[in-house]
């Protein structure tokens, strides 16, 4: 038997009905009753808001050495100021419809300027400016390389080195650090072992560890690349800022002529000025000069006109604006070294003399799972196996950049030392291997 539901009997209202019969609609439910004045408006419920969520504190990034708002500028890379300066000279360059595939003239003159007042007599036609170090590194890899070559670096290095030479398809072949460096004798048998088209040397404060080479180090290896026919890298891109004693020599100080002319030099105003201008140099003979050129033109790479222009009037300005920026680097250096003994007195470091970081030991291999607790706490910072040839190697240390001011510096070490806590707390797994039959 089918049962059917009883259709409700038609209303005689409309989406339109007037307020006033509202009341007929009351008795059915379909409109709350309309208040009046003998029969107000019933008092509503209380109810209870949710309570405001607490926000994170603001995130700490000390993931590489930051320059900016945050950190503060030389005086001369005020953004209005540099802009204002560079715009005759932008204009100027719109009308010049010359291709300059070394690099605009003002800034090769600039850049041969410095390195001759460091001791190498250098002329524009040395010079080729590039989009940044790495770009600079890459047009040498490209000249001096084919696929496969062997090409020797020092362990560890910047992780931006070694994208460099992976993006290159090139063989990197590991030149270990010791607790002081290199050691000048170990270097003519690995040249010669390896067979190596080129080899990578920090000319300054080495990133990520602070070494500075010594005459002894630039010596052997100018020698050994020479034995060999190596062509030698040797990366300035760190000889400032000078915190401590006298800057850095050149890399070329002393060397032979016939081992300084395999030599060429990369260096950029990044350290002193931040990553936003996108420059960089190399130094070499002028022949070799105008093959890196050559080479960069084919490719229809270079820096834009307007990153030069500002770089080259900031290199006019950099005497003026690196004592300043020196000392405020030593004050926020001397913060972060103070704070860290204070509340990690576990971790140990090198005092820098220079550069930008502390490349701190924390004791035992635990940097990746230190990195996961500190982003929980709001800092950000590299373990140090991205550094490293070796997957898994240098686990055991971080760095630290001081170039943020020294209030936020004292507060990511607390919040690194609460992380640190949580990172000794937290049982490890255990590793494990997996092998596939």
């Amino acid at each position: 038997m089918t049962t059917t539901t009883p259709t409700p009997a038609p209303i005689d209202v409309s989406r339109v009905t007037p307020t006033p019969n509202a009341p007929a609609l009351a008795p059915i439910d379909l409109a709350p009753p309309i208040p009046t004045a003998s029969a107000p408006a019933p008092a509503l419920a209380p109810v209870d808001l949710p309570r405001p969520i607490p926000t994170a504190p603001a995130p700490i990034d000390l993931s590489q050495p930051v320059f900016g708002a945050a950190a503060s500028f030389p005086s001369s890379l005020d953004p209005a100021r540099a802009l204002a300066e560079a715009a005759p000279a932008l204009a100027a360059h719109l009308s010049d419809f010359h291709r300059h595939p070394a690099g605009l003239p003002d800034l090769r003159a600039a850049v041969a300027e410095r390195y001759t007042r460091r001791g190498v007599p250098t002329t524009p036609d040395h010079i080729v400016v590039t989009s940044s170090p790495q770009a600079a590194l890459a047009l040498a890899i490209g000249l001096f390389c084919a696929p496969e070559d062997r090409v020797l670096v020092e362990n560890p290095t910047h992780p931006d080195t070694l994208a460099v030479l992976r993006s290159c398809a090139v063989r990197p072949v590991p030149i270990p650090l010791g607790g002081n460096g290199i050691t000048p004798a170990d270097l003519p048998g690995r040249f010669v072992h390896t067979a190596a088209r080129l080899a990578h040397f920090s000319a300054g404060y080495q990133n990520p560890t602070g070494h500075l080479p010594s005459a002894e180090v630039r010596l052997a290896a100018a020698e050994s690349a020479r034995r060999s026919g190596t062509w030698l890298i040797a990366d300035e891109t760190a000889i400032e800022p000078v915190l401590d004693g006298v800057a850095p020599e050149p890399f070329t100080l002393g060397v032979p002529r016939a081992a300084a002319e395999r030599i060429v030099t990369i260096g950029a105003p990044s350290q002193t000025h931040g990553l936003a201008l996108r420059v960089g140099w190399l130094r070499a003979t002028p022949r070799t000069a105008a093959a890196l050129a050559r080479h960069q033109a084919d490719a229809g790479l270079g820096a834009s006109a307007l990153d030069q222009i500002l770089t080259t009037n900031l290199l006019h300005q950099a005497d003026a604006d690196l004592p300043a920026h020196r000392a405020q680097l030593r004050e926020r250096r001397a913060a972060l070294e103070s704070a860290l003994t204070r509340l990690a007195p576990e971790w140990s470091w090198r005092h820098p003399a220079g550069g930008l970081t502390l490349w701190v030991d924390l004791g035992r291999p635990a940097a990746a799972a230190l990195t996961t607790h500190a982003a929980n706490a709001g800092v950000h910072i590299t373990p140090g196996s991205r550094f490293t040839l070796d997957p898994g190697a240098h686990d055991h240390h971080i760095p630290l950049p001081f170039t943020l001011p020294a209030p936020a510096l004292t507060e990511a070490a607390c919040r690194l030392a609460t992380a640190w806590h949580q990172t000794l707390s937290t049982p490890r797994s255990p590793d494990r291997h997996m092998w596939t039959v």
